[in-house]
């Protein structure tokens, strides 16, 4: 297994490449993942790909796997900031997976029960997945918070069921 891990560099940054931005996806795709290959052993295969992320960055790998099925085969979010954006548009992506056919994509979701803000966006997330016939689509709740000492355990659990197919 080989892990590329882009940074988001700053807060500017981070609000700029992870909302849902094609440009962000086009980057993962064409430059960073090509780059990676030429230097670790990757696959190529979207059913032995892993995009994942948090917070934001969770929003950012949900979304590069619905806009890239044919690259991003499995998705890991932990505590994803599935409310983005504010207003009218609120909770853009569930919306699109609710309006769209269902995709070759596996997804692997994690929330903290304390997480305020992202639990109630993620819960209907969550039942749009099941709408939609993502049966395979892992959703649970931890006591805890938006933290990433929270983070580091389900991160190991959600590889481990993404890579063993579970």
């Amino acid at each position: 297994m080989a892990a590329v891990l882009p940074e988001s560099v700053d807060a500017g940054t981070r609000w700029t490449q992870l909302t849902c931005r094609p440009e962000f996806v086009a980057f993962l795709e064409r430059e960073l993942l090509p780059w990676a290959a030429s230097r670790l052993p990757l696959t190529s295969s979207p059913t032995r790909t892993i995009v994942a992320g948090q917070s934001l960055g969770g929003l950012t790998a949900a979304y590069a796997a619905v806009h890239s099925p044919h690259r991003f085969g499995n998705v890991l979010v932990q505590s994803g900031s599935f409310w983005w954006p504010d207003g009218p548009q609120a909770e853009w992506l569930t919306g699109r997976l609710a309006a769209s056919k269902r995709l070759p994509v596996r997804f692997w979701l994690s929330f903290g029960e304390q997480e305020w803000v992202a639990l109630p966006a993620a819960r209907r997330l969550r039942d749009t997945l099941t709408a939609k016939g993502y049966d395979d689509a892992r959703y649970r709740e931890f006591n805890g918070g938006h933290d990433y000492l929270c983070w580091r355990t389900e991160l190991a659990d959600g590889l481990v069921a993404l890579l063993s197919g579970g």
